[in-house]
C-alpha cells in the first residue's frame, strides 16, 4: 500500500505539482503531514520505499520550494546525515540513492545559487550549501578503493562547476560575437584583439566539447533557464558580501552570548548588528529567532532580575489563545530551559501565568491561581517521569494531584475536569526540555520548531536567474572541488574517471580565468604540475623520458597545464614558477623542441648553437702493467655491468615510450608559450620574469645540471625580453639588475657568463632600433666594463662580434657622445686588451654625470706650445709629456694623448694579451664606421682617433713583447721555463676552470712561441695598414665634419688639437715600426697628411705644436730604434726620409714660424737633431742627407734676411753647425747666390710674436717659392751626394 501510494503521488506531482500552490489547503498538507511522512520514510530500510520517497521528495521540492524553504533545508540536512552516517542499518544502496538525489537537485538550473542565497546568506540559517560541498568533497576521497559513491560525490561537485563554466563560455561567446558583428558592420578595427590564438582555442573548445550536448545550437552554448518566477529586489554582489560578513559576525556574537550574554550583546552592538542603545524588542527577536543560542543561557538571562523588562516583552510574544495551561506551558518551555533555582523559576512562571490569563480572558480567579497551577504542572511532570523520584515514592495519582490543588483558586477549587485533562496529558506526554529530546521525541520537537520557523519567515525563498552569483559560488567550492579532483585523479585507474577529472580541471581553469582569480588558477597549475611527474626530483633525469612516456596521467596533466597556460596566461602569477620548473626538467631530459634549445651566437658560422651538448663517453685508460694484467685474468675480464649500466641501449618499449613523450611535448607547443608572452598583461609578465630571474641564479654549490638550467633560464629570459621589446621600459630595470649581478660578480669565464654577455648584446642590438631607448640601453653596456679584467678578456671575441652586430644594424640611431664613448671604450678593452677608463671603474658613479672623458684633448687659449706646458696640469693636458723640453729625456714611444695613459712606466701595464680575433673584428667595426660618411660625427670623431691609436699601441706592444720574448729565449731558456711555471701557478691561483685554462694556455702559446707564424705576422701587418688607412681617411674628412664650430672657438685650433694633431701622432707612431712595409706606408701617409693644403689655415702656434708633438718625438724615437726586420737598410732609410720631411715642412712654413717668439728654440732643436742624426749611423747615407737638408734650410733662411737682421742667431747657428759639420757654413755661403731685392724681415719682427693676417699670405708665398729654389740650390752639389739614397728617397 505504501508503495502504491508513493507511486500515485509521483504521478500526481509529475502532472500537477506546479498547481498545488494555488490551493492553500493542499499546500498546508504538503508543508506538514506529507513532508513529515516523507522524511520519516528515509529511515526505512526497504530500498524500493526509500527510492520512491526520494523521488516524491524531489518532485515536491523542485516545484514547490518557494513555499517550503525550511522543509527543503530539513530534507537536504537529512540526506547529508544519511550519506555520512556510519550506522550499519544505513546501507550502501541508500547512500548511493541519496547522492543521486543530490546530484539531480544540483543540476536544477539556478538551484545552487538559490541554496547559497537563501541559506548561506541568511542570518538564522545554517551554511547549508557550504556544508553540502564540504561533505561531497570529503566523501569523494576514496580510502580503500574507488566506488560509485565517490564518483557520485564528484559528479555532484562537477554539476555545479558545469553550470558555472557553461555560463562563462556563453558570456565569452556573446562578447566576442558582438565584437565581430560590430567589426563586420563598421569595417574598422578600433582596438586589436589581445590574443587571437586564445580566442580561437576557446571557440574550438566550445565546438568540440559541446557539440554533442543537446542544449546548444550552432550559435554557441545555450543555457537552461530557471523556470521559477525570478524574485524582485535581489541583493547585489556588494549586498551579498555584507550579508556574509554580518552572518560571520553574528555567529561570533552568538558564541560570545552563550559564554557571557552581556559580552555577546556588546559585540553585536559594536559591529552594528544591534542598535547602540539596546532595544527590548530587538533583543527579544534575537532570543527567539536565533537557533544558535543555548536554551539554558536564554533561561538564565530571562530570569535575571536586571532583565525583567526584557522578560515581560519576551512573554508577550507568545499567543496562548484557546490553550489549556499545560499546553501553553509546553510551548513556553520549548524556547528555553528552566534554571535550577526556585526563585528564578518563579519569576519565569509568574510572567507566564499572567500572559496565559490575558490571552484567555482571565479564566482563573487571579494570577496567583494561574501561577500555582502552572507550578503544579511542572511538579506533576517531574513526579511522573523522573526516575529518581519514582524510586523513592509511588507516582502521584489524579486524586493526589487534585488534592494538592484544592482551595488554590482564591480559596476555591479548580475545575475538576480541567485538572483531570491536565493530569492525563502530562502523564501520557512528558513535558521535555529542549536539551533532553531524543529519538522520535526529538524528531517531533525539531519538526515543530521547523514549522514554527516556517510560519515566522513565510514564503521568503528567493529565486534567481541562471548564472547569478556564480563568482561567489565558485569562490566557495573551488577548493573542495579541486581537492576531490586531485585525489580521484591520483587514485583512479579508470579511463572514464581520469577523463572526467581532466575535464573538471579544465573547466575550473576556464572559470578562474573568466573571473580573473589568480590564486585559484595558480593552485590549479600547481596541482597539475605535480601530476606531470616532471617535478619529481627522485627520478633520474635519464629515466624521465621513459617514465613520462609510460605514464598516461602525467601526459594528460602536462597537456592540460600547458594548454591552459597558452590560453589563460594572463591569470598566472605564482604558477609560472611551477610551469618553468617543468620546462627545465624537460630541457634536462632532452624532450624540448629544437627551437627552444637553439640560441643565437655571434661566433658560430651558422649564427646558432644548441644548448644541449652531446656527451661523448671517454674511453677508460688501459693499464698494461703486470699487476693489471694479473688482475684482469683473476677478475674475469673488463668492466663490470655496473660501470656499463649508464651507457646501455634502451629497449624497444623504452624507445617507444620516449617517442610518445616527445610527441606529447611537441603537441604542447611550448615555443608558442614564449611567443605569446607579448600578449600577457604586465602583472603576469612580471611574475614570469621573476620566475626566470630566479632560475638564472647560480649558487656556489650548484651542480652541473643546475648550471645548465641557469643557462637555459637565461636564454628564455632573453627571448621573453625580445618578444616584449615594445614595452621593455616597464621591466628593463629588473632585467638589467639581473645581468649586472651575473656579469659584474663573475670570477671566471664559464658558459653561463658567456651566454649572459651574448644575451645582453643581443638585447641591445634589438632595442636600439628604437631611438628613444638608445641611451638607456647603451648605458647598460657599461656593466661589461665593470667586469673583472681576466673575465672580460675571456669574452673579447664575443663582445667584439656583438658590437659589430649592434653597429651594423643600429649605428644610425646612436647620436649622443656618451653612448659612443661606451661603445668605443668597449672596443678598446676587447680589441686591444686595454684597461677600461677610470670613470667606468666605480659602479657607484653615474655615467651621465661624467661624460666626455676624452674631450680634454686640446688647449686652445694658449699662445705658444711652451706656454701651454707651463700652465696646464695633468688633468687637462693632451700631451704625452709635461713640457716640450721633456722630449730630450724620453726614450719611449709617442704617448697616445688621452687621460687613461698616464706615464711611460705604466704604459705596458695598461695592455694585456689581446685576442687576435677580437682585434681583427674591432678593426672591421672601425672600418665600417669610418668609411660611411653618416656615422662619424663631431660626437664620436675623437673617440675614433683614440680607439685607432689604442689598437696601434696594442699591436706595437705585442710586437715588442714578441721580440723581447724571442731575445730572452735565445739567451736564457731556463729563465723562460721558470717564468712559464710561475705563470701557470698564477693561473691556478685565479681558480680558473679547466676550459678557461686550456683556452688561456692556447692563446698565450701563440704569442710565446719562439717564431711567430707567417700567417700571424701577415695578419698583424694587414691590421696595422688598415688602421693607417683609417687615420688618413679621418684626416681627410676632418674639415668637413667640423664645419659647424662654436663662434667662441677658432676653427684652426679645434681642427688641430682635436683632429689633425692626434692623427699625425698616430701615424708618426708607426713610422718607428720594425716592419719596413709599415714604416714605408706610415711615412707616405705622414707626408701626405702634413703637406695637405687644408693645413695652411693653421696658426703659427699650431705649426710649432706640429714640430713639438709630432716631428721632434718621431725624430727622438728613431734615434733609439735599432731592432728592425729590414736588414738591407734597417732604420737608416726611415731616418733619411724623416729628416728630409722635417726640412721640407720647416722650409714650407718658415714665414709663420718666424713670427713666433720661440722660433730660436725650434731652430736650435732642429740643429740638435741634425747633429745627432749625422753621427748615429755608420754609413754616409744619412750624414749626406742631413748635410744636404741643412744646406737647403740655411740657404732659404738666408734669402729671408734672417741672418742679416739677427746677428745673435747667426752666431749661434754658425757655432752650432761648426760643431758637427765644420766648414759647412763657409761652403754654403761661398756658393750661394745674392738674396732677392725683396725687403727681409727685421730682427724685431723675428723676435716678436706677430698675429696679423698678412703672415699667412707671406707663408704661402714663401712656401711656394721655396720649392724651385731647392732645385736651383742643389744644382752645384756633386751628384755623388745622393748616390747612396734609395729610389723612394731620391723621389722625395
Amino acid at each position: 500500500m505504501i508503495t502504491v501510494g508513493l507511486n500515485l503521488l509521483t504521478v500526481a506531482l509529475e502532472v500537477g505539482a506546479d498547481y498545488l500552490a494555488n490551493y492553500p489547503l493542499l499546500l498546508s498538507i504538503v508543508k506538514d503531514s506529507l513532508c513529515q511522512n516523507l522524511l520519516s520514510m528515509l529511515n526505512c530500510n526497504r530500498i524500493q520505499l526509500f527510492s520512491a520517497s526520494l523521488r516524491v521528495s524531489f518532485l515536491i521540492f523542485e516545484s514547490l520550494r518557494t513555499h517550503l524553504k525550511c522543509q527543503f533545508e530539513f530534507f537536504i540536512t537529512r540526506l547529508m546525515e544519511l550519506i555520512v552516517s556510519e550506522q550499519l542499518k544505513i546501507t550502501y544502496e541508500q547512500k548511493e540513492l541519496a547522492l543521486e538525489t543530490i546530484v539531480q537537485l544540483l543540476r536544477i538550473p539556478g538551484l545552487p545559487a538559490e541554496l547559497y542565497l537563501n541559506c548561506d546568506c541568511d542570518l538564522y540559517s545554517e551554511n547549508l550549501f557550504e556544508e553540502l560541498t564540504k561533505m561531497l568533497s570529503k566523501n569523494a576521497f576514496p580510502v580503500a578503493g574507488l566506488t560509485s559513491t565517490h564518483i557520485l560525490s564528484l559528479d555532484a561537485l562537477l554539476s555545479v562547476i558545469d553550470h558555472i563554466e557553461l555560463e562563462c563560455q556563453y558570456q565569452l561567446y556573446v562578447k566576442y560575437f558582438l565584437a565581430f558583428v560590430v567589426l563586420a558592420t563598421s569595417q574598422t578595427l578600433t582596438r586589436p584583439i589581445p590574443c587571437g590564438y586564445a580566442f580561437a582555442l576557446s571557440l574550438q573548445n566550445i565546438d568540440i566539447n559541446r557539440s554533442t550536448t543537446p542544449s546548444e545550437s550552432r550559435h554557441g552554448p545555450r543555457l537552461r533557464q530557471n523556470r521559477m518566477t525570478i524574485s524582485s529586489h535581489l541583493p547585489s554582489q556588494d549586498d551579498l558580501k555584507k550579508m556574509k560578513h554580518d552572518k560571520k559576525l553574528f555567529r561570533q556574537g552568538s558564541e560570545l552570548f552563550n559564554q557571557s550574554p552581556s559580552s555577546g550583546l556588546k559585540f553585536l552592538q559594536e559591529n552594528n548588528l544591534l542598535s547602540g542603545s539596546l532595544d527590548v524588542n530587538e533583543i527579544v527577536k534575537y532570543l527567539k529567532d536565533n537557533p544558535l543560542l543555548d536554551k539554558k543561557v536564554i533561561g538564565e538571562y530571562l530570569s535575571n532580575r536586571k532583565n525583567i523588562h526584557i522578560l515581560e516583552q519576551y512573554v508577550n510574544t507568545f499567543h496562548f489563545e484557546e490553550m489549556r495551561i499545560d499546553e501553553a506551558l509546553r510551548i513556553y518551555l520549548s524556547e528555553f530551559r528552566l534554571p535550577g533555582e526556585a526563585p528564578l523559576i518563579s519569576a519565569l512562571l509568574e510572567h507566564f501565568a499572567a500572559r496565559w490569563r490575558e490571552c484567555n480572558n482571565f479564566p482563573l480567579a487571579n494570577n496567583d491561581a494561574a501561577f500555582g497551577l502552572s507550578y503544579a504542572c511542572i511538579m506533576l511532570n517531574t513526579d511522573q517521569h523522573n526516575t529518581n523520584v519514582r524510586r523513592q515514592s509511588l507516582p502521584m495519582t489524579c486524586e493526589d494531584f487534585k488534592r494538592n490543588l484544592s482551595k488554590m483558586n482564591n480559596n476555591e477549587n479548580f475545575d475538576d475536569s480541567m485538572l483531570t485533562e491536565i493530569y492525563n496529558a502530562i502523564k501520557s506526554d512528558e513535558i521535555v526540555m529542549p536539551a533532553e529530546h531524543t529519538g522520535l521525541v526529538r524528531e517531533s520537537y525539531l519538526w515543530k520548531l521547523m514549522l514554527k520557523r516556517s510560519i515566522t519567515i513565510g514564503d521568503k525563498f528567493l529565486h534567481v536567474p541562471t548564472g547569478s552569483y556564480n563568482h561567489e559560488i565558485f569562490t566557495l567550492i573551488w577548493g573542495q572541488t579541486m581537492a576531490a579532483l586531485s585525489f580521484v585523479f591520483e587514485k583512479s585507474n579508470y579511463d572514464l574517471v581520469i577523463e572526467k577529472s581532466i575535464q573538471g580541471f579544465s573547466k575550473c581553469a576556464r572559470i578562474a580565468a573568466y573571473y580573473c582569480m589568480s590564486d585559484v588558477f595558480d593552485n590549479l597549475v600547481i596541482s597539475l604540475c605535480k601530476f606531470t611527474t616532471l617535478l619529481n626530483n627522485r627520478e633520474w633525469i635519464e629515466n624521465l623520458p621513459i617514465q613520462f612516456g609510460l605514464n598516461r596521467k602525467a601526459r594528460l596533466a602536462a597537456t592540460v597545464v600547458f594548454n591552459i597556460a597558452h590560453v589563460h596566461g594572463d591569470i598566472l602569477r605564482d604558477g609560472w614558477k611551477n610551469i618553468l620548473e617543468c620546462i627545465i626538467h624537460l630541457y634536462k631530459a632532452k624532450l624540448l623542441p629544437s627551437v627552444l634549445v637553439e640560441v643565437e651566437d655571434f661566433l658560430d658560422p651558422t649564427g646558432r648553437i644548441t644548448l644541449i651538448k652531446e656527451q661523448v663517453a671517454e674511453a677508460p685508460k688501459t693499464d698494461t702493467g703486470l699487476f693489471s694484467s694479473l688482475a684482469f685474468l683473476l677478475g674475469g675480464g673488463g668492466s663490470n655491468e655496473s660501470t656499463l649500466s649508464s651507457g646501455k641501449q634502451p629497449t624497444i618499449e623504452e624507445q617507444e615510450a620516449i617517442k610518445v613523450a616527445s610527441a606529447c611535448i611537441e603537441e604542447c607547443h611550448l615555443e608558442q608559450l614564449l611567443q605569446e608572452t607579448k600578449f600577457l598583461i604586465i602583472d603576469s609578465l612580471n611574475e614570469f620574469l621573476k620566475a626566470l630571474i630566479y632560475g638564472c641564479q647560480m649558487f656556489p654549490d650548484s651542480q652541473k645540471l643546475d648550471q645548465d638550467a641557469a643557462v637555459f633560464c637565461l636564454e628564455l629570459l632573453v627571448k621573453v625580453v625580445l618578444q616584449n621589446r615594445d614595452r621593455v621600459t616597464i621591466f628593463w630595470p629588473t632585467v638589467r639588475h639581473q645581468f649586472y649581478s651575473i656579469l659584474v660578480n663573475a670570477n671566471i669565464k664559464t658558459f653561463f657568463i658567456e651566454r649572459a654577455c651574448i644575451g645582453l648584446l643581443r638585447i641591445t642590438a634589438r632595442l636600439l632600433r628604437r631611438e628613444e631607448l638608445a641611451s638607456e640601453v647603451l648605458d647598460s653596456l657599461r656593466m661589461l666594463l665593470l667586469m673583472k679584467p681576466h673575465v672580460l678578456q675571456g669574452l673579447s671575441s664575443e663582445i667584439a662580434y656583438g658590437i659589430h652586430e649592434i653597429l651594423r644594424t643600429n649605428a644610425a640611431n646612436i647620436h649622443k657622445s656618451d653612448d659612443w664613448f661606451i661603445l668605443f671604450s668597449l672596443l678598446e678593452v676587447v680589441g686591444a686588451a686595454a684597461r677600461p677608463p677610470s670613470i667606468l671603474q666605480s659602479p657607484t658613479e653615474n655615467l651621465s654625470l661624467n661624460k666626455h672623458t676624452h674631450q680634454n684633448y686640446s688647449v686652445t687659449n694658449a699662445e705658444s706650445d711652451t706656454e701651454c706646458s707651463d700652465c696646464q696640469t695633468t688633468s687637462t693636458t693632451d700631451k704625452g709629456y709635461l713640457s716640450d723640453s721633456e722630449i730630450y729625456r724620453r726614450s719611449d714611444y709617442i704617448v697616445v694623448s688621452h687621460n687613461d695613459f698616464e706615464t711611460h712606466r705604466n704604459q705596458n701595464d695598461k695592455f694585456s694579451r689581446h685576442d687576435r680575433r677580437a682585434l681583427s673584428k674591432s678593426c672591421e667595426i672601425l672600418s665600417f664606421l669610418i668609411h660611411d660618411v653618416a656615422y662619424v660625427t663631431q660626437e664620436n670623431f675623437e673617440y675614433c682617433i683614440h680607439c685607432i691609436r689604442t689598437f696601434i699601441e696594442s699591436t706595437i706592444i705585442q710586437q715588442t713583447d714578441k721580440q723581447t720574448s724571442k731575445l730572452i729565449t735565445n739567451n736564457n731558456r731556463n729563465t723562460k721555463q721558470i717564468r712559464k711555471a710561475t705563470s701557470s701557478n698564477s693561473l691556478n691561483n685565479e681558480n680558473f676552470n679547466e676550459q678557461t685554462n686550456n683556452q688561456t694556455r692556447q692563446t698565450r702559446s701563440e704569442y710565446d712561441d719562439d717564431e711567430m707564424g707567417q700567417s700571424i705576422k701577415q695578419e698583424y701587418q694587414t691590421i696595422v695598414l688598415q688602421l693607417l688607412e683609417l687615420l688618413h681617411t679621418l684626416h681627410m674628412r676632418a674639415s668637413q665634419i667640423y664645419k659647424q664650430i662654436p663662434t667662441d672657438q677658432e676653427k684652426s685650433s679645434v681642427l688641430w688639437y682635436k683632429c689633425w694633431c692626434p692623427i699625425l701622432q698616430g701615424i708618426a707612431r708607426l713610422c718607428c715600426d720594425s716592419r719596413r712595409a709599415v714604416r714605408s706606408s706610415s711615412l707616405g701617409y705622414l707626408q701626405r697628411c702634413v703637406l695637405l693644403p687644408e693645413l695652411h689655415i693653421l696658426a703659427p702656434i699650431e705649426w710649432e705644436s706640429a714640430f713639438n708633438k709630432v716631428l721632434f718625438p718621431l725624430l727622438l724615437q728613431l734615434l733609439e730604434t735599432t731592432n728592425t726586420s729590414d736588414h738591407t737598410y734597417g732604420i737608416e732609410e726611415t731616418r733619411v726620409r724623416v729628416s728630409q720631411l722635417l726640412c721640407r715642412i720647416f722650409l714650407q712654413h718658415l714665414t709663420p714660424l718666424l713670427t713666433l717668439s720661440t722660433f730660436t728654440t725650434v731652430w736650435l732643436t732642429i740643429l740638435d737633431f741634425m747633429d745627432k742624426y749625422s753621427k748615429i749611423d755608420q754609413t754616409d747615407m744619412l750624414r749626406e742627407s742631413v748635410r744636404e737638408s741643412l744646406k737647403n734650410m740655411l740657404l732659404v733662411m738666408n734669402t729671408t734676411g734672417l741672418f742679416d737682421d739677427n746677428p745673435s742667431l747667426t752666431v749661434i747657428t754658425k757655432d752650432r753647425i761648426h760643431s758637427f759639420f765644420p766648414g759647412l757654413w763657409e761652403e754654403v755661403f761661398k756658393i750661394s747666390t745674392p738674396p732677392p731685392t725683396t725687403p727681409s724681415p727685421t730682427a724685431e719682427s723675428v723676435a716678436l710674436v706677430t698675429t696679423s693676417g698678412d703672415d699667412n699670405t707671406l707663408s704661402n708665398e714663401l712656401a711656394t717659392s721655396s720649392l724651385p729654389n731647392e732645385t736651383t740650390i742643389n744644382e752645384p752639389t756633386p751628384p755623388t751626394n745622393t748616390r747612396f739614397l734609395p729610389a723612394p728617397i731620391q723621389n722625395l
